[in-house]
């Protein structure tokens, strides 16, 4: 006779039953598994030979690049021997046309000038042959490109053998080659000068020759006392630089104009706002107070401090001395010494 339905022997017997089914799904469920993961796992089907000859291929158009280019201890030597083009021979323009330029002028030269030719004692035939030379607009520009070709052939020597001798594909990658060291490095000495060019005015921001140029009202404190405001501080990079920025658009303006005048002021020659609104061209003369002594030329005497700015000299010896040396102001500052090194001995026990 079957116990009845709520007895405590039915109970046990079902919860038995659970247990004996319950171990069964799980011991199927390890064998068929390969981990403890218990999601299923999809096959993926792999066609080695396929990805071998896609590795293949692309290690084939690897390989042919780099024969196009050339070997890479060429081209890297090629460019850092381009390095010094932007420095010492031309800072702007296509290598391959100022050589060609050079070339040409070589074809037909004018004779050069064996004379100061701004002497002040000077006979008529000199001054003659100097009327007609500066008359030649094209004469000037081409003794340029050829001092610049001559710059080149000493920083590289073997130019003018490559450049009659090689291949033209090959004179293409050299050109290509000594046009991007050229150009790398022209890049790093502006960036180099621009983010030292921002600390150094930052730093200068009380010396009477760069306060002058900035125009921010001051505020009044708690006392009731006037307290001077600074414009914008300068960064690394030139996101608030410009004719925007009171400081630097004073140092970018002209000795013809007069920056510092008030805004209040009803005057024909509004410097600040006729720059700012583009009413006047920025680029209108290379005399800009940057470049001169104290940043305050003579519009009646431009030539007078023109050039001798403490930026330019800093400027210069970051790019020619190292970031250290452009600390000084001065020109005349000698080079810091090398550390000396000591080696001690060490004797073994």
């Amino acid at each position: 006779m079957p116990p009845p339905a709520g007895s405590s022997s039915s109970r046990s017997s079902r919860r038995r039953s659970r247990s004996r089914s319950s171990s069964r799904s799980r011991s199927r469920h390890r064998s068929s598994s390969p981990g403890r993961d218990s999601s299923p796992i999809t096959e993926r089907v792999i066609d080695y030979k396929a990805a071998f000859l896609a590795l293949q291929v692309r290690n084939e158009a690897d390989a042919q690049k780099k024969r196009k280019r050339g070997p890479a201890q060429t081209s890297g030597s090629t460019q850092a021997m381009g390095r010094g083009f932007r420095m010492l021979a031309v800072l702007f323009g296509e290598i391959s046309m100022v050589i060609s330029a050079a070339e040409t002028y070589l074809l037909d030269p004018f004779p050069p000038v064996t004379y100061d030719e701004f002497s002040e004692d000077l006979t008529p035939e000199q001054e003659a042959f100097l009327v007609e030379k500066r008359g030649r607009v094209t004469v000037y520009p081409q003794e340029r490109n050829l001092g610049a070709y001559l710059q080149m052939k000493r920083l590289v020597p073997n130019l003018e053998r490559k450049l009659t001798t090689s291949e033209p594909a090959e004179v293409i990658e050299f050109y290509r080659a000594l046009q991007k060291g050229a150009n790398d490095s022209r890049s790093d000495d502006f960036g180099k000068i621009t983010g030292n060019l921002g600390d150094w005015i930052n730093a200068d921001r009380d010396r009477p020759d760069i306060a002058v140029f900035d125009h921010t009202p001051p505020i009044l404190n708690d006392k009731g006392e006037l307290m001077r405001q600074y414009g914008p501080w300068l960064v690394s990079e030139r996101l608030n630089r410009g004719v925007e920025n009171d400081v630097c658009g004073g140092l970018l303006s002209t000795v013809e104009h007069d920056w510092s005048l008030p805004e209040h002021v009803v005057f024909r020659i509004w410097t600040r706002r006729k720059l700012r609104s583009g009413d006047l061209d920025l680029n209108e003369s290379f005399y800009c107070r940057i470049f001169y002594l104290g940043f305050q030329g003579d519009k009646n005497n431009i030539d007078v401090g023109f050039l001798k700015s403490r930026y330019l000299v800093r400027g210069y010896k970051s790019v020619f001395t190292g970031p250290t040396s452009a600390k000084f102001e001065s020109e005349n500052t000698p080079a810091s010494k090398k550390p000396k090194t000591t080696t001690k001995s060490v004797r073994k026990p």
